[in-house]
């Protein structure tokens, strides 16, 4: 009996985890808002399913075409730091709705770290 409580008990929460994880997936028109570098956009992101539960990747996010690993906990993401080439990005998000906003930092070697806020509506 307890091994039946246990399964179904996991079952359920990998279920909660891809459901907070579907509401994230789809491609979005997106206006960032950084500083120093100012206003850019819109372009687009497309969010897809990353390897665990509660993991997505963000594909474009600062217009560059690198994939980002997320953490999914409920309507709110975290971007731990993850360097590509001379590239860090580090942040966290949030959708409500269709709209979804993501607050990041771009740490590029030779240029000005750039704090900055995308928003923008699921197409």
């Amino acid at each position: 009996m307890l091994a039946l409580t246990l399964a179904l008990g996991t079952t359920q929460c990998k279920k909660d985890k891809d459901k907070d994880r579907e509401k994230f997936l789809g491609t979005y028109e997106v206006v960032e808002t950084c500083n120093p570098s100012g206003v850019y956009g819109p372009y687009t992101i497309s969010i897809t399913e990353g390897s665990g539960d509660d993991e997505i990747s963000i594909f474009n996010l600062y217009d560059y075409a690198d994939v980002i690993k997320a953490r999914v906990n409920g309507s709110s993401f975290t971007i731990s730091s993850q360097t590509f080439g001379d590239v860090t990005y580090s942040g966290n998000g949030s959708i409500s709705g269709n709209t979804i906003t993501i607050d990041f930092l771009i740490e590029e070697v030779g240029f000005v770290d750039d704090d900055c806020q995308a928003v923008g509506d699921k197409n």
